[in-house]
């Protein structure tokens, strides 16, 4: 396994616009429409993001290590890319969260097919 302080487990820790929420979520579709606060949708997106990108570096990792060792530099390297990457494609939609409108927060949840209400799962 990869260690904690230069693998997937760092993406997203950087704050910020990082998203969130299970990559694979048991999800009413409806959820989203009974009221989920913007605080709650913002840290599913953020969490499913997170979760997106460790399952994304762990799959890189293994080929890369496959094809010839990887140093600690260059999983830094990948790890901070992923986190940007995230941030940037979650950065509108949280923004568009703050505006604090109800169907907004829903609009975003359903986007991004995340139920504020369920607990985050890892893969």
């Amino acid at each position: 396994m990869h260690p904690q302080t230069d693998g997937p487990a760092d993406v997203g820790a950087r704050g910020g616009g990082s998203f969130n929420a299970a990559d694979s979520v048991d999800h009413d579709a409806d959820s989203a429409d009974r009221g989920a606060d913007s605080a709650s949708v913002r840290r599913a997106v953020r969490e499913r993001g997170r979760t997106v990108a460790r399952r994304e570096l762990r799959t890189a990792f293994d080929q890369l290590e496959a094809q010839g060792s990887l140093t600690p530099a260059q999983r830094r390297t990948l790890t901070r890319m992923a986190a940007a990457i995230v941030d940037d494609v979650l950065a509108g939609a949280t923004a568009a969260i703050a505006d604090s409108r109800p169907e907004t927060a829903c609009t975003v949840a359903r986007l991004f097919d995340v139920d504020p209400e369920t607990p985050p799962t890892d893969d």
